[in-house]
């Protein structure tokens, strides 16, 4: 895992979150774009259509099928929409790359210093956060068939009932996945790895929205320093025009985040909505059938 994380590549890009992207097509070459599909059909198979179209035991487990599967579409769409929009990410990459080339031929210490600080801080919190996310996803993924299969092994030599652990709140394909040890099986195994997909896709999203903000933010607070600097000293038309270009690099590097991040940000406000609407109709029907 430490090779993932080991990038030897000069600071001012975020080389980890492309590679988080690459991994399944995005921001690479269009033969390897198989991978995004390949993605698409686990969330289409294991997840939109046992959800949508099985139906569910029961109202409450109707309520949180429907949530997780809102929470999931907020994941998968807004990788998807950041494949959309992958020529406007290249755009963005290439113009970061011209930045960063501009502060290390600047010969300023300082803009070079904050652009490498700023790029380990990021490059370590994003390493922390995958670390995070991948262990968690080992929990979620692998201790739901470790505790079904100990309440199976005790009814066999208890006689007590059997309580098989879901992944997910679904009716998977007409399977008996509660009451067959078989069926469960089934339906586990894939789900295994459709929850480490579903880690994946989730951080990939998350890295890159933030990610790409504070290097935006970083950029700006670079071609203040080059203005501070040839404010400071005799200005010429060549830092003059050093100065323009470099701006306008940034403000091309603004104006095409928003064209891939604004999408996402009104995804993730509408599905947040309807999550927390079906979260509270869930704690509501709970509290009356107590009372």
């Amino acid at each position: 895992m430490e090779y993932f994380f080991t990038i030897n590549k000069r600071p001012g890009l975020p080389h980890l979150v492309l590679k988080l992207l690459s991994a399944v097509g995005i921001a690479d070459e269009k033969k390897s774009r198989h991978r995004l599909t390949l993605v698409l059909l686990i969330f289409v198979l294991m997840i939109a259509i046992p959800k949508i179209c099985f139906g569910y035991s029961s109202f409450e487990a109707s309520i949180v099928g429907i949530a997780e599967l809102l929470f999931q579409i907020n994941n998968f769409l807004g990788l998807f929409i950041i494949s959309a929009r992958n020529e406007d990410l290249k755009r963005l990459i290439a113009c970061a790359g011209k930045l960063a080339d501009e502060v290390f031929q600047s010969g300023h210490n300082d803009m070079v210093q904050l652009l490498t600080s700023q790029h380990k801080q990021m490059h370590t919190i994003t390493r922390c956060y995958c670390l995070l996310i991948f262990y968690t996803a080992c929990i979620y993924a692998f201790v739901p068939i470790g505790a079904s299969c100990w309440s199976y092994y005790q009814s066999v030599h208890q006689n007590s009932s059997v309580h098989y652990v879901l992944h997910m709140e679904e009716n998977f394909y007409g399977l008996s996945i509660r009451t067959s040890l078989g069926h469960y099986l089934i339906f586990a195994i894939p789900m295994t790895l459709t929850s480490f997909v579903c880690a994946y896709v989730g951080n990939a999203k998350i890295m890159t929205i933030f990610n790409l903000t504070n290097y935006c933010t970083a950029y700006f607070q670079l071609v203040a320093l080059k203005l501070q600097h040839e404010s400071e000293s005799k200005i010429d038309h060549r830092g003059v025009r050093a100065i323009v270009t470099m701006h306008q690099q940034a403000l091309l590097y603004a104006n095409l985040l928003e064209r891939i991040m604004s999408p996402i940000m009104l995804m993730q406000i509408i599905l947040c909505v309807l999550m927390s609407s079906s979260m509270m109709l869930y704690f509501t029907f709970t509290v009356s059938r107590t009372t």
